[in-house]
Formats: C-alpha cells, structure tokens, sequence
C-alpha cells in the first residue's frame, strides 16, 4: 500500500499547485499513522500468543496435579480398604467359636476391635481431608473428563469404605454383650462344677441322700425331711442312677428353696396365731384408754360450748357496749379459752401415752389399730380446736374493736383539748413559745399538774375572736382629716365672716365628733354582747387522757418541740381566695391567690374584723411558705377555708422511723409499721433526702397514742413509687 501510495504521489502531486507541499506532510503523516496502527496490532497478536502460551502452560500444569492427586487418593483409599477388611477379621474374631471365653480374653479381643475401628476411622478420614484439599483443581475445566471420573470413582470408594466401618461396629455392641453373658453363665458352671465336687464325698458323680442332705444344710440351712428327698429323687433323678447328677444342682437348688420356704411358712402361721393371742389382750386394754381419753374431749366440748354461747351473745352487743365492758369481756372469754385448751392439751396427752406402752415387736399391729381407735376422737379434737380458733379469733376482733373505739374517743378528747389550747393561744396572741412558757412557769417541760391548771382556768368557748382595727390608728386617721377639714373651712370663714363666724364652726364640729364617738362606743357595746362561741365539754378524767395519749415518751411529760407541734393548727383552701398583707381586707395590698386543695399553717386567729364582720386567720402557705391573711369564709357565707390538720393517707405498706434518715432496705421496727389506709397527720411536711433521692415527712398516725405513733416516713421513693399521698 505504502508503494502504490508513493506512485500515486508522484504522478499527481504536481496537479496541486501551491498545495504540494500541505499534501505531501499530509501524506506522510498517514504514512506514520498507518505504520504505528501496523506495529500495534503485531504487539497485541503478540500478547495474545503469549497470554495462549502461558495458558496453556497453567492447563497441562493443572492437569499433572490432577493425576497426581488421583494417584495420592487411590493409594489411600486402598490403604482405608485394607484397614476395613482388618476390622472385620477383628470382629469376627470375637465370635469365639467353640473356645473359651474368659472375661480378659473377651477384653482384649474388644481392645483390638477398638483399635482396628480407630485406624480404620483415621484412613478413611486421611481420603476424605485430601478430597477436601484436591477437589477445587479435581473441578477445574482444564482437568480432562477421564481425571475427573476417576476421582468420583475414588470418592465413592471412600463413602462406601465409611459405611461399612459404620456397619461392622454396629453388630459388636450385640457380641460383646452375649459373649460377657456366655462368660458369666461358664463361671457360673464352673462355680457350680466345684460347689458338686466338694460335696460329692464318693467321687462318683453323683448326689446320694446324705450328700444332698449335707448340701442343703450347708448351703441354704436347710433341714430335709424323707417326704422332701422322696420328692427330690422323683423329680431329679434318673431311674438306674445313682443320684442327683451335676446337671441337675440348679433344679435341686430350687427344690431345696422351695422346701425352706415351705418350712419358713409353717412357722410364720405358728408365729402369727400367737401373735394374735397376745394382741387380743393389748387391744382391750387400748379401748379401755381411748374410752378414757374420750371423757377429756367430751369435757373439751361442754366447756368451748359454753365459751361460744356466752361470745355469740356479748359479741353482738359490741357497738352499744361501753370500752371497760369490751375489754372485760374479751378477758374473761380469754380466761375461759385458756381453761379450754387445757382440757384439749389433756386429752392430747393421753393419746399420747397410748402409744408409748406398747411392746416394741407388736408396735406396727396396734398403731394401726389405735390409730383406727382413736380416728373419731382425733376428729373430734380436731373440730375442738376449730371451734376454738373461732372463739379466739372473735375475741381477738371485739378487743381490737374496743381498741379501736378506745382510740377514737381519745382522737375526739386530743382534738378538743388542742383546739382550747389553740384558743386560749389566739385569745392572748401569745406566740406558741410564749404560752409555752407560761404552762410550764418557766420549766422545759409541762407536766399534768400544770396541764390540768391550764384548763382550770382556760377559756373553754371555741370560736372567733372579735377584734377591732387599732384604735390608735383610726384615732390618728380621724385626727388628720379633721386637721384638714378645718384648716380649709377657717380659710373659708376667714375670708367671709371673721372671726365669731369660725368659733360658731368649731364649736359645730366638735359636738359632730362627740356624737360620733359616742356611736362607735355603743356599736363595740353590741359587739360585747355577741355570743363568744362554743362551749368545749371536756372532764377532768378526759383532761388527763388527753395529756396521757399527747405525751410521745410516755414518762408524763410534754417537751417544748412537742407543744409547739401539736399548737401547729392548718386549713386547707377549698375554694380560690386572696392573701393579703393586713387583716382589714380594704387598703391591704394582695399577695397572691390561693389555690383550691392548697394547705395553709394558721399563725394567728381566727378573728372577726368588726368593719367586715368576716372571720379573718394570719397564716402561712405549705408551698412557698408565704405569709399573710386570708378569710375563712365571705359575708355572704361562702366558704374559702376548712380546718384541716394536713392529713396524708397510706397507700402502700410502710415504716414509721425516728430520724429523717431511712432505714436501711426500708426496715423499721415492726411496731411501727403502718399499713395500707392509715391516715397520718402531718407535723413536717415531706422534703428531699438527698443521698437516697427519697421524699420523707414527719407526722402522727391516727389512733396511735404519741409514743407509738410519731415518727418519719417515706412518702415517695427515688423511683417514683407512692407510699404516702395527700388526701
């Protein structure tokens, strides 16, 4: 091509005039370009013959693997062959034939046997690692189909060889087991072999009568009559022989235990008919001590009878009984329970004695049959203690029915006692440490001589305190505004009538302002005349129980911490209204609202203002501790607050504990605990333990006297379960 190209140019390229030149550089880089496209093609021919070289090379390189791993795997599967027909010339040697097995003959034929399925395993097991080592070049497509069947041949071979050592093992477990039966069944011939010769005294083979009554003698104990080797001879032996031959020894052994058995019977019947002569006489006498025992639980009866009918009679009057009657009932039914159980535990305790005199060797016949005896007054002793149980438990509720009735008769003296203490408080607006102070004259303690002079003397009508505003103030108010008033009307008269006229005015006034005082007096004189509350009804015995049930360490003393928790007095807010920071309502500033459900801390009051004629308390809020006053209830009678001694009721079972602190795994003293539905009165209310995350409050159980029932309990713990809620 580069030729005809080359003439073409020298005949044409003189026609193209001023392109000559372009053209011939144009043609020469063709030329250039055509030679490069011609020595690319020969350079990629050439990788490709090298590349069908090379895999070529790889394809016979893998082929010769190939057949050396089908030559390697034929050699071990011939070798796995060879160990199988092993282990089958091992089992089958275990047969024994007709020689003698012995147990260590047996053991180390079973010793080879493991031995051959252990090589055999191992050789069939080397076929099958090379399989998984050659099978990826046994699979490539350069291995020839002939390599590749030859090796599936040899895999076959392999799996076949595997089952077969599978199969012969499978019947060795069946051989081993007859063959030790075989060895036992000949040591026991042989044992019995020498069991005949050493009794065989004549050597001939045979047991005459003496022999065989020697035998059982000496071997079972047995003492054979004529009528049993009569019996023996026709069963046992051959007519023209001499005797019992060895053959024979196990059927003569079960003749022999037959005969003994037969002996042990008679004397069994002996034995039991004078057993049951002997007993005959041991069951009278236990009827006899049954029929006596029997008289104690008759006993038991009459009196648990009497004790359920006096019950049935005192328990239904229970709500209409006094206190002192409960509790002196429940005392004499205890009396009568006790006498009861008495009569029971007697009768208990002569069955018990039955049994303890009968004689070791006829102790299981007569239990038996004094358990039969007694069956009905073990009944009967059984409903006993039923009935007693009843009665006991009845008891049990009617004093804690008087308890109960008893604690709440003293919640009612406690409430009206603290309510003339908080009264009388208010009456003097004495601070709570004050009238402390003047209980006790000066002690740290009031005691009951002191407790009972208070009420002695106290103001026993509970009610509103009617106060005024200060007067001083109104005074001072009035003062000032007439100070102005005059001022302006003698600048006024000044400059119209002089000085008579403003004398005349002054004098005017001045009889107005008499008048008016002289009203306010006689409005306050009214006021006096209101009556000045209810009458608290408290009895000198009740003024003592109340000291006795307050008194938390129970060693007649009121402590100062103590007075000043129980004087604390709280009303919960149940309809919004405003604090404000004086007690007349108008012109005091509003400090916030109080919310329905809020608890507020009565510090001063109530006390009626006499410009509104509403009840009015100085309190503090248990939110935020705010402080101001608030109406008790409007003048038209709506109600915004309620007494309340901020109560919180018990949800969960739980511990009253001394200190703030919990008690460790939320433990306390069983006597404190407090269950489900008990109402608590709150005297701190409940704040954060900080290292257990828990709530804690402070208060009084209800119907708990002080000393049991004060002391900290958790309200919630730090996960957020509730034991104690406001109520």
């Amino acid at each position: 091509m580069k030729v005809e190209l080359e003439a073409e140019c020298e005949k044409e390229l003189d026609k193209c005039g001023s392109q000559k030149e372009k053209m011939q550089e144009e043609v020469q880089k063709g030329l250039e370009a055509g030679q490069q496209r011609i020595e690319k093609i020969q350079e990629e021919r050439k990788k490709e013959e090298d590349k069908k070289a090379e895999l070529a090379r790889l394809k016979a390189e893998k082929l010769e693997k190939a057949k050396e791993a089908t030559e390697k795997l034929t050699e071990l599967v011939t070798k796995a062959e060879t160990e199988n027909a092993n282990l089958k010339e091992l089992v089958e040697a275990l047969s024994f034939e007709e020689r003698a097995v012995t147990k260590p003959a047996i053991e180390r034929a079973i010793k080879q046997v493991n031995a051959g399925e252990e090589a055999a395993n191992a050789a069939n097991k080397e076929c099958m690692d090379l399989i998984t080592e050659v099978t990826p070049t046994i699979k490539d497509a350069a291995v020839d189909g002939e390599t590749k069947q030859a090796c599936a041949k040899l895999l076959s071979r392999v799996q076949e060889s595997k089952a077969t050592v599978q199969k012969t093992m499978s019947s060795v477990k069946g051989m081993i087991e007859r063959l030790h039966r075989n060895a036992a069944a000949q040591d026991k011939t042989k044992g019995l072999e020498a069991e005949f010769t050493k009794f065989d005294k004549d050597k001939d083979k045979a047991f005459n009568r003496k022999e065989v009554t020697a035998y059982a003698k000496d071997m079972f104990k047995t003492k054979l009559d004529t009528e049993a080797l009569d019996w023996i001879w026709k069963a046992l032996v051959e007519e023209g022989s001499k005797g019992v031959k060895v053959d024979k020894l196990p059927k003569l052994r079960s003749v022999i235990g037959v005969v003994r058995e037969l002996a042990r019977d008679k004397q069994r019947t002996v034995d039991r008919i004078e057993k049951e002569k002997a007993i005959g006489g041991l069951k009278d006498a236990l009827k006899e001590k049954v029929s006596g025992a029997e008289k104690f639980v008759v006993a038991a009866n009459k009196a648990i009878k009497e004790v359920e009918t006096s019950v049935d009679v005192w328990a239904k009057k229970g709500k209409v009984m006094s206190i002192d009657d409960m509790i002196s009932h429940v005392d004499v039914c205890d009396k009568k329970i006790k006498a009861v159980m008495a009569k029971h535990d007697e009768a208990r305790k002569n069955i018990g004695k039955m049994s303890a005199d009968i004689e070791p060797k006829y102790e299981k016949d007569l239990s038996e049959y004094l358990a039969d005896l007694a069956k009905k007054v073990e009944l009967d002793m059984s409903r006993t203690v039923n009935r007693i149980d009843r009665v006991k438990t009845i008891s049990r509720r009617f004093r804690n029915a008087a308890k109960t009735k008893e604690c709440d008769t003293l919640e009612e003296v406690r409430d009206k006692a603290l309510q003339v203490v908080r009264h009388n408080m208010s009456k003097k607006d004495a601070s709570s440490e004050d009238f402390f102070n003047e209980l006790s004259k000066g002690k740290d303690f009031i005691d009951e001589k002191a407790w009972v002079a208070f009420f002695e003397s106290a103001d026993m009508h509970v009610g509103p305190l009617q106060v005024s505003l200060k007067e001083e103030d109104k005074k001072e108010d009035k003062k000032e505004n007439h100070a102005e008033e005059k001022k302006a009307a003698d600048e006024e008269k000044d400059a119209e009538d002089g000085d008579d006229k403003k004398e005349e005015d002054a004098e005017e006034k001045k009889e107005t302002e008499d008048e008016e005082e002289k009203k306010e007096e006689e409005q306050n004189e009214e006021k006096e005349e209101e009556p000045a509350g209810e009458k608290v009804d408290l009895s000198a015995d009740d003024i003592v129980k109340a000291f006795e049930y307050l008194d938390e360490e129970g060693d007649g003393k009121l402590s100062r911490e103590s007075f000043q928790r129980l004087t604390k007095k709280f009303m919960k807010v149940v309809k919004e209204t405003a604090m404000t920071s004086s007690m007349g309502i108008v012109g005091g500033k509003a400090l916030r609202k109080l919310e329905a459900n809020e608890v507020v801390e009565v510090l001063k009051g109530p006390v009626k203002d006499d410009s509104m004629r509403v009840s009015r308390v100085f309190c503090r809020t248990a939110k935020d501790n705010l402080e101001g006053w608030v109406s008790v209830a409007g003048n038209q009678g709506t109600v915004f607050l309620q007494e309340d001694s901020a109560k919180f009721k018990v949800c969960k079972k739980s511990v009253l504990n001394d200190t703030f602190e919990p008690a460790e795994g939320g433990e306390g003293d069983d006597s404190k605990t407090i269950y489900s539905g008990a109402i608590i009165e709150v005297y701190d209310f409940p704040k954060k333990h900080e290292e257990s995350g828990a709530f804690r409050m402070r208060g009084r159980v209800q119907g708990r006297s002080a000393k049991d029932g004060i002391g900290w309990v958790t309200t919630k713990d730090k996960a957020g379960k509730v034991f104690v809620k406001p109520m």
